[in-house]
């Protein structure tokens, strides 16, 4: 199911993209 295997991928990816954004958040508040 190469298919499940790239919205698996996409998922991963766009969360790990809302993570950084989150965490660069967090950084530009603490200064």
């Amino acid at each position: 199911m190469p298919r499940m295997l790239h919205f698996l991928t996409c998922l991963r990816f766009s969360l790990a993209h809302a993570c950084v954004r989150h965490l660069r958040l967090l950084l530009y508040q603490a200064t």
